[in-house]
């Protein structure tokens, strides 16, 4: 049921159904006896104002690429650059994003191979969900997008946070596509499989409060994806932030990384899991170096977040040192690079550079 809700709420006309549900609900007893209709249906068209608004507050701009059909949707992808001796490049953002969220790495390289950016289902100018968003639906969505688009690979896939967990997916179920993943400091397996349960649902919940709060106009509550105008990554993304502001408060935006964190936490086998999973597929994991206060301050946060004893928040923290160690060994050619200390989880907004020079350095040597 809270998958086809989910469905339902990620349409963009579907406040405009609630709000018109609403009104006949008022409507139809006050006529039936004769009572003030005018005042039993102010409630639905109050909603119906919010709707409108939402309509007008979710107008979008023209997309950056093309769109393309894919199994009987639409998907965006934006591709730019030529790859002549080097690989192409596919940027996967954080969480269930869309492509422009790694737009700053994107433009750096577009002049020495091909890259692409891509949005996944609901997110950017995709279209909304029909069904549950999961991860290997997603990775099987993108090689037809792929082909539809005629991009020719293999390719180098670059993915931070929860991206690298798609990226790892997508290279897992289409290895013949894939000629190397760099991962930025990806959301490990483990932590899907021993901790999804106590850290997603949160998230979920708030994706479904924020869908109903941007359907009936009220989006400005909704915390958008970049909310501090002074951090790195509204430095770097500047140019582009206004327009994925606008695209991360929408319902089908929000519903389909609840969707997608739901499926991974109640199918942790889809994942890749096995030491030499990815065959001989070159592997560099990045993570940021935490300093021992740093680690202390996460230790502590991690325990007072997810109400956790001490040995619990001990095993947590083992697990996360440990995860490093499982991500190299899926492939027999991964390495890992340890950044400098101080730089954060959005270190590839942080240092770019260092970001752009391993991405580089895979593209023209594998």
């Amino acid at each position: 049921m809270s998958e086809r809700l989910s469905v339902f709420l990620g349409q963009e006309w579907s406040g405009l159904a609630i709000a018109a549900i609403v009104t006949a609900l008022g409507l139809v007893p006050a006529v039936a006896v004769g009572g003030s209709w005018y005042l039993a249906t102010v409630p639905g068209l109050v909603l119906f104002a919010g709707a409108v608004k939402g309509r007008l507050d979710g107008a979008d701009t023209p997309p950056p690429g093309r769109l393309h059909v894919v199994e009987g949707r639409r998907m965006h992808l934006l591709a730019e650059g030529e790859a002549r001796s080097t690989l192409p490049v596919i940027w996967v953002s954080g969480g269930h994003g869309e492509g422009l969220i790694m737009h700053h790495l994107h433009k750096e390289i577009r002049g020495k191979t091909r890259s692409i950016l891509f949005d996944r289902t609901g997110s950017g100018w995709s279209a909304p969900a029909d069904g549950p968003v999961t991860l290997g639906g997603e990775a099987r969505r993108l090689a037809l997008l792929l082909d539809a688009a005629g991009e020719e690979g293999p390719f180098v896939l670059a993915g931070h946070s929860f991206g690298g967990l798609f990226a790892v997916t997508f290279a897992h179920r289409y290895p013949r596509h894939v000629a190397g993943l760099i991962l930025l400091d990806s959301t490990p397996q483990w932590n899907i499989a021993f901790a999804g349960h106590l850290t997603f649902p949160p998230l979920i919940r708030k994706a479904w409060r924020g869908a109903l709060a941007s359907h009936f106009g009220m989006g400005r509550w909704v915390e958008p994806e970049i909310d501090d105008d002074e951090s790195d990554l509204a430095r770097q993304l500047g140019d582009v932030a206004d327009v994925i502001n606008r695209h991360s408060v929408r319902p089908k935006s929000l519903l389909a990384e609840a969707s997608v964190f739901r499926s991974a936490i109640k199918n942790p086998f889809d994942l890749a899991i096995g030491e030499g999973a990815l065959g001989e597929t070159p592997l560099v994991l990045m993570t940021p170096e935490m300093s021992s206060e740093e680690r202390a301050s996460l230790r502590q946060i991690v325990g007072d977040t997810l109400d956790l004893d001490d040995r619990q928040t001990d095993n947590f923290m083992d697990g996360l040192r440990q995860s490093v160690a499982q991500q190299t060994a899926l492939s027999t050619r991964g390495s890992h690079v340890k950044l400098p200390e101080h730089t954060s989880h959005m270190f590839p907004y942080e240092v770019p550079d260092r970001v752009l020079a391993e991405v580089r350095a895979m593209i023209a040597t594998v």
